[in-house]
């Protein structure tokens, strides 16, 4: 009796392996992040490999704590487990080429992350629309400006930057740098970077510039919530956090950020749409990895091209939402992004009303 059953077992198992469903040999992909320190990272991540898992690839996915070196590590460990595309968000775009190199001389095909790798042969790129975010930012502070400065356009504005090396600060600061260059009622009075995105650091260097100017800073544009976050810190600390007294603006739409709009803290946000952009660059790798002999313009659709110092990029593009007090119910609340307690806690606060509006 037991042959019969081991020769069913067997055959099942064949015919399950043969089915579409389950192929036997799936298309790896690796993803590789610079960190999962900040909120947004575990968004991507879980969309990215559902949406690998939905389109019947495999994921192979690691995070560098921001470490340069641990990145190359990991990114030759997933080479040497067979990925047919990595999509790589750099610890340092600057000397990401190095890596590209290595993908390239075994085949392997390469999709940048959020951050665009400089100075080589990078596949495809896909990214959160950044110069609409800044410009959104500074298109808020113009109007923050005028209506408090009965109609004139002056004061100091901070940026409050990123990492050096980053080509995510120099997307996002190229519309506020043209707009302080447009206005002459306008000072900058700091552009400063900030390793890892750093808080902290953003807070300190926040309290040595209102300490020099004698809290006479109107306006602080930062590149993420967390550097918003710490502008925020040093604000508290001198009674400044209030938008009737300092605009501040920040990217990523963090909760903690969401509840400094509702409080009329923080100024406005933009929101990145993180699992759509981590869906697309799922979609990305695997069409690649499907078509190795095929162009990427073959098979994606490109919205822009983007030199990196060595080649023209085709990048895909994903949206930009503003983010203000008054739109918070349709924005997060009506969308699921956040429930109304998470953001207002039970009871509704600022004069908002039952739905959080």
């Amino acid at each position: 009796m037991k042959k019969p059953i081991i020769m069913a077992v067997l055959l099942a198992a064949i015919a399950l392996i043969s089915c579409p469903g389950f192929p036997s040999d799936k298309v790896k992909i690796g993803l590789v992040l610079s960190s999962m320190q900040q909120e947004r990272y575990q968004t991507e991540k879980t969309a990215f490999l559902a949406k690998v898992k939905e389109l019947g690839a495999v994921t192979i996915f690691e995070s560098c704590h921001d470490s340069q070196i641990e990145q190359i590590s990991k990114f030759e460990s997933m080479l040497d487990h067979g990925v047919k595309v990595i999509v790589m968000e750099p610890v340092n775009t600057d000397i990401a080429f190095i890596l590209v190199r290595m993908a390239n001389e075994r085949g392997v095909k390469v999709v940048g992350y959020s951050s665009l790798p400089m100075n080589g042969p990078i596949d495809m790129m896909v990214l959160e629309d950044m110069w609409t975010a800044g410009k959104l930012q500074c298109d808020a502070m113009l109007e923050w400006f005028k209506a408090r400065k009965s109609g004139k356009i002056e004061g100091r504005v901070a940026f409050i930057l990123g990492p050096p090396g980053s080509s995510d600060v120099t997307f996002l600061t190229e519309s506020p740098l043209e707009t302080v260059r447009a206005h002459k009622g306008l000072e900058l009075v700091i552009q400063q970077t900030h390793p890892n995105w750093d808080p902290d650091q953003a807070s300190k260097t926040a309290n040595k510039l209102l300490t020099k100017y004698g809290d006479k800073v109107d306006a602080f544009i930062c590149n993420s919530d967390a550097l918003a976050r710490g502008v925020i810190s040093a604000l508290k600390q001198r009674g400044l956090d209030d938008t009737r007294k300092v605009f501040v603006a920040g990217v990523e739409a963090d909760l903690e950020n969401i509840r400094y709009l509702a409080q009329g803290i923080q100024a406005i946000d933009v929101r990145y749409s993180l699992d759509k952009m981590a869906e697309t660059a799922a979609e990305v790798a695997v069409k690649l990895a499907r078509n190795p002999e095929k162009k990427v313009t073959e098979i994606i659709k490109v919205d822009r091209m983007i030199f990196n110092g060595a080649v023209d990029v085709p990048t895909v593009v994903t949206p930009v939402t503003l983010i203000t007090r008054e739109n918070i119910f349709e924005t997060l609340i009506k969308c699921g992004v956040y429930t109304k307690e998470q953001i207002y806690g039970s009871e509704p606060r600022g004069g908002q009303d039952q739905e959080g509006r």
